[in-house]
């Protein structure tokens, strides 16, 4: 046992030699070359599932993913044990059902062939039917199922005519009538869901965005080998045993009704499940391992794990967010677990800090604030007046500029207008944090005055769709990498604000600030500054039209906010000059040549 210790720590994790040196894992053992799963079917199960050990092979050589491969058949196997255990296990899979139920439709056919006509039009002409007198043997007296008993009983002597081998009652039993109904609503619909009739119709199928559903779509999705974004087949598994687990707790939602409620509940409730607990208790119902785990004050799941699961259930709603089929209103949706899927151990970089009063009006004296690169004029400006991320305001297009509306404003999305959609070229793709970031952001009075619209004229009059044609786009996310670097050197050296912390995303933070020192509502902030709320759905649903009115968002907030005086009619000199200089271009570097020495003789 000790070799066996030090040669764990000494060795290479991820080294099969290490691993032939450790016990083999519960129900994996080597076989031959390769390794194999092996597990029991617990005894008072055996003539449930049919057969008495599970064994299969784990289709490698290597140790290290034959212990992946096991995870997955443990998974598979405690589901067909919780199966069994709860009555709903079948032995029958569903695609043998439906062929049996095509049968059934057949065998009805020629049952009900005499029958029929006179259960249909029978009272509307009386008489005329008597002529074929009473049903033969094996013909449905009465073909027109008015319950879902009666049609069982249709299918209990169909079974009973052709030596079909099922357990009655059984899941596969109820499935099968249930396959029958279908077949009978299409090989009769003039009968079925008849009033008149009484007849019963098809059978209710489940909406087509349950989250099983969606979960579906994603992983066939995103493990195609030309996905864009391709994902492990470790993570998709860990993926399903969180949406397994979410539709164990709430049941197989709508993705559209699944709210914060529910994603906070969910969170908490895998805070307090046991970590690897005995397999009698991992049988038990989820809200039943979370009261044994507190009776046993048993270790708990990790952070890190919870973060994954809650993750694997954001990053499919975030899927199915970019499907158009799956989520109804894109306006006031947002996704319910944004927030939910921190660890808690994450390092921060070092908070920074928001500009003081004195510092703003360093930053922006027209002596010194007098680049005539676009971008490093408005920017800067653009993000102390709407709080705005700097990559918000970076990718900005011309078409997101909105001048002609009561309240002038900006729309703050990665949405592509339809004219830039002919010709689609990767610099033109926008992105923003999440969800909740797609908003709208006014401009106040001073941007109006300091000579905005007079810029945006002269952008569109240069012919790019980008409202900072100067800007790097093809680099996307880090398109505004080189602008903040110039920012901060403006800092240090020309603005005189020498204090680290203070950098271009500084600007947010007194946006922030500012609303704090008025007392604007933390609700109007956030919708205003992009970020989630933590809020009911019906509460949430109601503030989250604010982000997409510019006129209340600027009365609830824009207006009030407290922001340091700026020489407003020298920055307009100073606005007026950038658009006199041209369309920006960077300047040539200077290349000194050296003078031959003439060779020495």
């Amino acid at each position: 046992m000790v070799f066996q210790i030090i040669a764990f720590l000494t060795c290479d994790t991820n080294c099969d030699t290490r691993c032939d040196t450790l016990p083999y894992p519960k129900y994996m053992s080597r076989r031959g070359d390769t390794w194999q799963f092996c597990r029991r079917v617990p005894k008072e199960l055996v003539q449930i599932v049919g057969v008495k050990v599970w064994r299969s092979t784990l289709g490698t050589d290597s140790r290290v993913q034959a212990e992946q491969n096991l995870r997955i058949k443990m998974v598979e196997t405690d589901k067909i044990i919780e199966a069994a255990r709860n009555g709903t296990f079948q032995k029958i899979d569903d695609s043998k059902l439906e062929d049996i139920a095509v049968d059934w439709s057949f065998w009805y056919e020629q049952a009900a062939e005499w029958t029929l006509p006179e259960a249909v039009f029978g009272n509307r002409f009386p008489g005329v039917f008597k002529h074929l007198g009473q049903p033969l043997s094996g013909e449905i007296a009465n073909p027109i199922f008015q319950s879902r008993d009666q049609l069982a009983g249709a299918v209990k002597q169909f079974v009973s005519d052709t030596d079909v081998k099922i357990t009655i009652p059984s899941p596969e039993w109820e499935r099968l009538v249930t396959f029958c109904q279908d077949e009978y609503a299409a090989s009769n619909p003039e009968i079925a869901g008849n009033k008149y009739l009484g007849s019963i119709g098809r059978v209710e199928k489940p909406a087509k965005r349950r989250l099983s559903k969606a979960f579906e779509r994603y992983k066939s999705e995103r493990t195609r080998k030309d996905s864009d974004s391709p994902i492990t087949v470790g993570s998709i598994e860990e993926f399903k045993v969180g949406v397994d687990r979410f539709i164990e707790l709430y049941g197989d939602l709508d993705v559209n009704k699944i709210n914060r409620t529910h994603a906070q509940d969910f969170r908490d409730t895998l805070r307090k499940l046991p970590a690897r607990p005995p397999n009698a208790v991992r049988e038990l119902s989820l809200r039943d391992q979370v009261s044994w785990a507190e009776e046993n004050n048993h270790r708990l799941l990790a952070k890190d794990t919870v973060a994954k699961l809650v993750g694997g259930l954001k990053s499919i709603l975030d899927y199915c967010a970019n499907s158009s089929d799956f989520i109804v209103d894109m306006k006031s949706w947002m996704n319910p677990f944004i927030g939910f899927t921190a660890t808690g151990r994450r390092k921060h970089d070092p908070i920074r800090r928001p500009f003081t009063d004195e510092e703003i009006l360093q930053v922006f004296d027209p002596d010194t604030f007098n680049s005539y690169r676009p971008s490093e004029f408005w920017v800067p400006l653009l993000l102390y007046y709407t709080g705005a991320r700097r990559n918000e305001i970076a990718q900005l297009h011309l078409a997101d500029i909105v001048l002609d509306a009561p309240t002038p404003h900006l729309n703050l999305t990665e949405s592509i207008a339809a004219d830039e959609n002919d010709d689609f070229d990767a610099s033109l793709s926008k992105r923003i944090k999440n969800w909740s970031s797609d908003r709208v952001a006014p401009l106040v009075g001073p941007m109006i005055e300091i000579g905005f619209p007079a810029y945006v004229e002269h952008a569109r009059s240069l012919g790019s769709p980008h409202l900072f044609s100067d800007i790097p786009h093809q680099k996307l996310e880090r398109r505004a990498d080189k602008l903040s670097q110039s920012f901060t050197r403006y800092l240090r050296n020309k603005a005189m604000v020498t204090d680290e912390l203070v950098v271009l995303h500084s600007l947010r933070h007194s946006f922030a600030m500012g609303c704090t020192k008025v007392g604007v509502a933390d609700d109007d902030r956030k919708l205003a500054m992009g970020h989630y709320l933590e809020k009911e759905a019906s509460v949430e649903n109601y503030l989250i039209h604010l982000r997409h009115d510019p006129g209340l968002m600027k009365m609830k907030v824009h207006d009030l906010i407290a922001v340091a005086p700026l020489e407003i009619p020298m920055l307009a000199q100073r606005a007026a000059e950038v658009i006199e200089a041209g369309p920006w271009r960077p300047r040539s570097r200077r290349r000194t040549r050296m003078s031959k020495k003439p060779m020495a003789v």
